[in-house]
């Protein structure tokens, strides 16, 4: 099992982590993972719950055996470096895999140690060593909790820390001079966003990293990036289930070339001039019917029954005029594809909203990063709204829109 900063943790290790079934070694990836990533702290279950199942585990760790001495700094070092013989390292191994405390110490000392050199590759182990004469000092005065203020590494906070304060420093980092000046500026949020010449972003919410990242690049490129999901939407010219017709009189609306939250979307279209009935069909990719509609007189259809989440579906509408049927997307014009967002993502949906409430610059960018296209470029067009004659927001907009004519290109 493994995990990193750089991706969410998988269900198998959420549930794993919940029922205490990690190692000592998993167990530390993990818990370093949840204090620095929110979104899979709020899917394991908010703070309170996770501080809980963090103490359960520990205690049943250091429950399981009688109370024994803990080895001193000096071996556990040793050990850190791999100049233990096999007899010393066993006993150490065995002893960490019951002490969540000094397997704490094992990787605090593993951090100071690449602080100090990097992570030292085979040809520099005897130069890497060189770090224990002082940094076990620094960790015997100061304690190895407390060994960041020596190295300078700001820890990563516990769920029950500041809010927001990892998410800070990623918008707005500590200036290390005179701010530069703004080289744009948009009204968002009630609050004002501005972009330095130095990359600096100000007047955003508390977000983490990887999005702050996002909307920064956004900032400077004026274009918004989408999910390499998205490059499944873009529609193919063919036949669809009829014949080929004249271009249509009327058009489909959503959903088009975009992820949907909702597992039974809404299906829109323009009405058809002197039409008695509408009926849409949904396809997956092999062109297998999984829904259809009754004649409908209205132009706008949900279905009854879920679709299934994380996959991509074909649809078209039949027009009914006397005894012509009209279909659009007409042949050989490109199929009409959207996606059912999976279960995890709609979450991150749901909690984008209600977290970023009024701040349209931050809910666009994230929601089209997301692959929820259409509610991207709503929000993208409450920003321009916001901020008349300001190009910078209707760049990022104008960005989104050519993106998505270009999927459903031939």
């Amino acid at each position: 099992m493994t995990t990193s900063d750089t991706r969410h943790l998988s269900p198998e290790e959420m549930t794993a982590y919940q029922r205490r079934r990690l190692g000592p070694g998993d167990l530390l990836r993990v818990d370093d993972h949840l204090a620095r990533c929110e979104t899979c702290r709020r899917r394991l279950g908010g703070a309170e719950r996770l501080g809980r199942a963090v103490g359960a585990i520990r205690a049943d760790l250091e429950s399981a055996v009688e109370p024994f001495e803990h080895p001193a700094l000096e071996p556990i070092a040793a050990y850190v470096d791999g100049d233990l013989e096999e007899v010393e390292r066993e006993l150490i191994e065995s002893h960490l895999a019951v002490c969540s405390s000094c397997a704490e110490n094992v990787a605090d000392l593993r951090a100071m140690r690449d602080a100090v050199t990097g992570p030292p590759p085979e040809a520099r182990l005897e130069r890497s060593r060189g770090w224990r004469g002082y940094g076990l000092v620094a960790a015997v005065a100061a304690g190895l909790a407390g060994f960041v203020v020596w190295t300078g590494i700001q820890p990563a906070p516990a769920p029950g820390d500041e809010p927001g304060r990892a998410e800070r420093a990623a918008v707005e980092p500590p200036p290390a001079g005179p701010a530069a000046p703004p080289t744009l500026t948009l009204n968002d949020g009630g609050s004002t966003v501005t972009l330095s010449a130095d990359g600096r972003v100000r007047g955003l919410p508390p977000l983490a990293d990887e999005d702050a990242e996002g909307i920064r690049l956004a900032l400077e490129e004026g274009r918004v990036r989408l999910p390499a999901l998205i490059g499944d939407l873009r529609g193919v010219s063919g036949t669809l289930m009829s014949g080929a017709s004249e271009a249509p009189a009327f058009r489909l609306i959503r959903p088009l070339a975009t992820g949907v939250e909702t597992d039974r979307p809404a299906f829109e279209w323009t009405p058809l001039q002197h039409s008695t009935a509408y009926v849409v069909a949904v396809f997956d990719l092999a062109f297998n019917k999984v829904a259809e509609s009754q004649p409908l007189a209205a132009s706008v259809w949900q279905p009854p029954a879920p679709l299934a989440r994380g996959r991509t579906y074909v649809w078209q509408v039949r027009a009914l005029r006397g005894d012509e049927a009209i279909v659009a997307p007409a042949p050989p014009a490109p199929e009409a594809r959207f996606r059912v967002l999976s279960q995890v993502e709609a979450d991150r949906l749901a909690d984008l909203r209600g977290r970023y409430g009024d701040f349209h610059l931050v809910r666009g960018i994230l929601l089209a990063q997301a692959g929820s296209l259409d509610e991207a470029e709503r929000e993208l067009a409450s920003l321009v709204e916001a901020n008349p004659g300001i190009a910078e927001a209707q760049r990022l907009l104008d960005s989104l829109r050519e993106q998505r004519k270009e999927l459903s290109r031939r």
